[in-house]
């Protein structure tokens, strides 16, 4: 498939999810996971592979799948693939449609508050020794830190966007999600935004290693 052909597959898989045609949509998202599953390179470098991301967001919350393993897989995707599409924004000094950048912010931010769950595993290998047998108590362990450390990931994207945007453009969802994290955390530190941003860049890097590597289990 081409990337046009899969980027015209994917706008209107995303049509028929926001136009409620669930088996429409369901029967596209099947045919785009198919296809990344073949070749996970394919938009890698296309300025609209936002949009294979969200895609794969709307794909989570459809239930187009019923293996727990590939819904996970589609959160990790859908990360991965939306940290490309901010990198790609980042480096192309000819890109300055912040519409764009905005609602590749955006949808990180709905991804982690939705999906949370999805990334706590991997996320908790971050904080496990490498160069030793990890035991029951450590795994443990490295799971609460995953658990704890997660609304911080999630804050430092919306920090990212209102130093970007100064705010969110009147997106309520976002702004409740935000105010309510100051509310419980009235003690955040940049330390911990830092933190935040630093498991985000992990995350990254560990799902893009999965992706060149063509492995699509997480």
């Amino acid at each position: 498939m081409t990337e046009s052909a899969l980027l015209e597959k994917i706008e209107k898989a995303l049509w028929a999810s926001e136009n409620r045609k669930i088996r429409q949509a369901n029967e596209l998202f099947r045919a785009i996971y198919s296809t990344i599953s073949e070749n996970p390179l394919l938009l890698w470098n296309n300025p609209k592979l936002y949009l294979l991301g969200k895609a794969f967001m709307v794909m989570y919350h459809s239930d187009a799948f019923d293996s727990e393993e590939q819904n996970v897989a589609l959160a990790h995707l859908s990360m991965a693939y939306l940290q490309r599409s901010e990198e790609l924004y980042k480096t192309d000094e000819s890109n300055n449609d912040s519409d764009v950048f905005f609602e590749i912010l955006r949808v990180q931010a709905v991804l982690l508050k939705t999906c949370e769950d999805c990334f706590i595993d991997s996320v908790s290998i971050f904080y496990q020794q490498h160069s030793q047998m990890v035991s029951d108590e450590e795994k443990k362990g490295s799971l609460l830190l995953a658990q704890r450390v997660m609304i911080y990931v999630l804050y430092s994207v919306l920090v990212e966007m209102t130093d970007a945007f100064d705010g969110f453009k009147g997106d309520a969802f976002l702004d409740e999600v935000c105010k309510t994290i100051e509310l419980e955390n009235p003690s955040i530190s940049q330390k911990l935004v830092k933190e935040g941003s630093n498991i985000r860049k992990l995350l990254y890097a560990y799902s893009k290693s999965k992706i060149m590597n063509g492995n699509l289990v997480f």
